[in-house]
């Protein structure tokens, strides 16, 4: 089944969570109910972190089978909550590596405990406490499935532009979904894509082919300066994180590194 954050959740912009939530089968956390029984989404007074768990019967054309072929693109996905990172990366092998050993994303206030301000978290693997191998031995088996099978990888932003957490804004859903379908079929312009000033990444320019929705998160800073002290920060973080796990010496992921 899937287990979905639903704070704000619109049938419009979500229509087969909506139904799915709906179900008499669903369970439904956290959420407050009018006097009629219907939920109100949108009501955060309990927390933030309210969620559907439903089963994958209330949805439609999911794919059944138990195997699937070795995917075409990776996606990897990331809550930057200092707004600095791109909403989107095309990676290299060596990149994909580092960031799968980084594991970064940021805890925000009302999805985790005692969070008062977002917090940068390093998670190897995306999930360090559910690997019981050393996190070289996934690191080598993900880079030979990426080598073998010519998988393009992507990083995916899904946090914050414009500024950090409680200045910025979230990036739109409908953004993150557009962009995750242009992942998949591969049709960003290639001409579009440009060097990060502040990390060692290649991402698309636009969004859209006539060039009018910018993939550049400086361009969503009104302060630029706060935005360039923001990003250096940030690519400290991952320095320091990656100097603690010890792995200099690995030629595959010293290629990826975030940082110069």
């Amino acid at each position: 089944g899937c287990y979905a954050k639903v704070v704000g959740l619109e049938e419009k912009k979500e229509p087969v969570i909506y139904k799915a939530t709906h179900a008499p089968s669903s369970i439904i956390e956290n959420v407050v109910l009018d006097s009629k029984g219907n939920i109100n989404f949108n009501d955060t007074s309990i927390t933030e972190n309210t969620r559907s768990c439903y089963s994958l019967d209330e949805v439609d054309n999911v794919y059944a089978k138990e195997y699937a072929p070795h995917p075409t693109n990776i996606i990897m996905l990331t809550c930057d909550a200092f707004g600095v990172l791109p909403p989107v990366s095309k990676l290299s092998v060596g990149q994909a590596v580092f960031h799968f050993v980084s594991g970064y994303t940021a805890k925000i206030p009302g999805t985790e405990t005692n969070i008062k301000v977002p917090l940068a978290t390093f998670s190897p693997c995306f999930g360090g406490p559910f690997m019981p191998r050393f996190i070289l031995d996934y690191v080598n088996f993900l880079e030979k499935r990426i080598v073998e099978h010519q998988s393009q990888c992507w990083l995916i932003n899904t946090g914050w532009w414009g500024g950090p957490y409680g200045e910025g804004k979230r990036i739109d859903l409908s953004i993150t979904r557009e962009i995750l379908n242009k992942c998949i079929a591969d049709s960003f312009t290639f001409d579009t894509f440009v060097q990060s000033e502040f990390f060692n990444l290649s991402f698309p320019r636009f969004l859209d082919d006539e060039k009018t929705i910018s993939l550049d998160p400086a361009d969503k800073w009104e302060n630029k300066e706060n935005y360039k002290k923001t990003a250096v920060h940030l690519s400290d973080l991952f320095r320091k994180n990656f100097y603690k796990l010890n792995m200099e010496n690995n030629s595959s992921i010293n290629k990826g590194c975030i940082f110069y």
